[in-house]
């Protein structure tokens, strides 16, 4: 809100105090300028010799900072990206903000004496204190004194390290990558360190994270939601932490948004190729063909909400510069693959629904390729399976010699329900696992709830699976019970399931249950630990990149080639972390609305085959039922 009427009397006399404080002026001289942020203009970074200190008043309160020009590092388009950012009305705001009338200083605060003393003394505290990435709010009523963080917003013209795209010609770091043990598939532990990542990310105000909070529905164990919103927008997105720790679970909540936050949308590239296929071809680029991808057929287009256009080699769309860990080289892709903003492409030229189906966090780039290529192949198995079915072989969670599983399986049977675990691997060998948690009531409120997992170490497959759908069932429970309506909507009819949340809502009636009877929950239990242990021998290394080897030859068992897009945000850089985006064609992904989905009938037979020689008994076509994949 613009300010341009101002009674000077209580403000000057407060800025003259700030100016004049013995503190203020060892550290500033006579230099130091205060300016209300409407003052400013258009004035934003670090130009300017001298250092100005920004005052802003609205809604109730002081903003104190940043402190811009004199090599200081406080940036007001930083700040005013991340306000923006985390507005609830934000929409409102931009649409009806500079048609508001400008509101007096004078009459938007109550300049009483503790106030004003409140303000000049945070005031004088913040400029000795020298952070001028943070602000400090004083609020009136009551008086209350905050400090916030706030990040470089993405391509800033001023402070932002954004990149020009451009291939790399050496993608993966040099040398061994030590692990903190054999089955340990991380080189550090300090991404977990939840105060850290509390105090870098997390500000109602101006945080990445803007809100955090533990859901009090998951009762078998702790489940914290860290919320971020789509840039641009007031549309939530999650992380979610799942774990028997309370502090971890609120860690790994964080570093989901964190990986939400990089797969959105390009924050430190920019300057990306625009072209069509066929131009690619011509100019003798390394290009990936888009329909190697798997595509939406022609024959979905009509379906409801389906409003994808049709690939055309000759259409011109934005690529971006991937690397191919087959190849050992640079391919470009198209951008819409690798990042799942839909307000990134154009909707005339979107030709592909992503989702965060291969993306990851790691402490370098082998790791986060790594825990990328996990989830490739998990999702590559669940989806395909929904469709050629086979005999998953039922996994005994009591007999498991993990603690944490005999624990939280005990747990869900105290809660009444029963807890599944099958092994749905296909090709890869490695654990595979998928659960399955179910209300045995006949009125269930949520009837199934399935979740999977990908890892070496059979004990972490089986416990990541279990651990999801314990916790998140009666999350829905004490949803989907008053949606009975809906669901049965998308019972008998399939093509209304057209977002995320419908594929959970549909498998929450008792009348589903039947759809899943390939996973079969009477089968004889077999010992996960005996039946795990060939494939684990295959495992174990102490050099994360010789796994990182022998997970490339897993994957490429059913894909031609390996692709992975760098989607780090300089945001996390500062904590030393990266974020891939794993692509890998001709394998399955999950995508979210029945229109949407994206089958291929040579995978779906290759599995067949693999399937049949192991003695499974697999079914031909395609399941014409929505999947349940949360």
């Amino acid at each position: 809100m613009k300010q341009t009427t101002i009674q000077l009397s209580p403000l000057e006399e407060l800025i003259e105090e700030i100016r004049l404080d013995e503190a203020v002026r060892q550290n500033y001289g006579d230099d130091l300028r205060v300016l209300i942020g409407a003052d400013l203009g258009d004035r934003g970074g670090s130009e300017g010799a001298e250092p100005v200190l920004l005052l802003d008043f609205e809604g109730g309160r002081a903003r104190i900072g940043p402190v811009i020009g004199s090599g200081a590092n406080g940036c007001r388009h930083c700040l005013q990206y991340w306000l923006d950012h985390n507005r609830p009305d934000r929409e409102l705001w931009a649409e009806f903000a500079d048609k508001l009338e400008p509101v007096p200083v004078s009459a938007e605060m109550p300049w009483t004496g503790f106030f004003s003393q409140t303000v000049k003394q945070a005031a004088i505290d913040y400029l000795t204190l020298r952070d001028f990435r943070s602000f400090v709010d004083v609020s009136f009523q009551p008086v209350h004194v905050e400090r916030h963080g706030y990040l470089t917003a993405p391509h800033c013209p001023t402070c932002s390290s954004s990149k020009k795209d451009a291939p790399e010609q050496e993608f993966l770091e040099a040398g061994a990558l030590p692990k903190l043990s054999a089955d340990t598939y991380r080189t550090s532990s300090k991404s977990l360190d939840g105060s850290r990542l509390r105090a870098a990310y997390v500000s109602y105000r101006s945080g990445l994270v803007k809100h955090m909070y533990r859901d009090s529905s998951s009762v078998m164990l702790p489940m914290w939601v860290a919320e971020t919103n789509v840039s641009g927008t007031s549309i939530v997105e999650a992380g979610y932490g799942r774990h028997e720790s309370a502090q971890k679970s609120e860690a790994i909540a964080i570093l989901e948004a964190l990986e939400r936050f990089c797969g959105q949308s390009p924050r430190s590239r920019h300057g990306f190729l625009r072209a069509s296929f066929s131009e690619c071809l011509e100019r003798g680029l390394n290009v990936a063909d888009p329909q190697s991808m798997i595509l939406c057929p022609e024959a979905q287009r009509g379906e409801p909400s389906h409003n994808l256009q049709a690939f055309s080699p000759d259409q011109a769309y934005d690529w971006i510069w991937g690397y191919s860990l087959l190849q050992d080289e640079a391919v470009l892709v198209p951008l819409q693959f690798g990042f799942y903003s839909q307000r990134l492409t154009d909707p005339q030229e979107r030709f592909v629904q992503e989702s965060s189906n291969g993306c990851a966090l790691g402490n370098s780039r082998v790791e986060a390729i790594f825990h990328g290529l996990l989830e490739t192949i998990e999702r590559d198995a669940y989806m395909t399976r929904w469709h050629v079915k086979g005999e998953p072989v039922r996994l005994d969670l009591e007999s498991c010699a993990s603690a944490e599983i005999r624990n939280l399986h005990a747990r869900a049977k105290a809660q009444g329900f029963e807890l599944f675990a099958f092994d749905i691997g296909i090709e890869a060998q490695l654990p595979t696992v998928l659960a399955m948690i179910v209300d045995p009531d006949d009125d269930a409120p949520v009837k199934s709830y399935c979740a999977s997992a990908c890892n070496p170490v059979a004990r972490d497959a089986i416990y990541a699976a279990i651990v999801e759908v314990t916790s998140s069932i009666a999350v829905y429970q004490g949803q989907f019970g008053k949606e009975r309506k809906r669901a049965r909507e998308l019972y008998e009819d399939g093509s209304r399931a057209t977002e995320m949340r419908d594929h959970v809502l549909l498998y929450s009636l008792p009348e589903t249950i039947e759809r899943l009877d390939f996973l079969d929950r009477k089968a004889a239990p077999v010992d996960a630990d005996r039946h795990f242990a060939d494939m684990e021998r295959n495992w174990g290394s102490t050099d994360l990149k010789r796994d990182l080897d022998t997970l490339i030859k897993e994957v490429a068992k059913v894909s031609d080639d390996i692709i992975v897009i760098d989607q780090t945000a300089e945001h996390i850089e500062q904590i030393g972390l990266h974020c891939v985006k794993t692509l890998a064609p001709g394998m399955h992904p999950v995508t979210f609305g029945h229109q949407y989905r994206r089958i291929s009938k040579k995978r779906l037979q290759s599995a067949r085959d693999v399937l049949a020689a192991k003695g499974e008994r697999v079914v031909e076509g395609e399941n014409p039922f929505p999947h349940n994949f949360p």
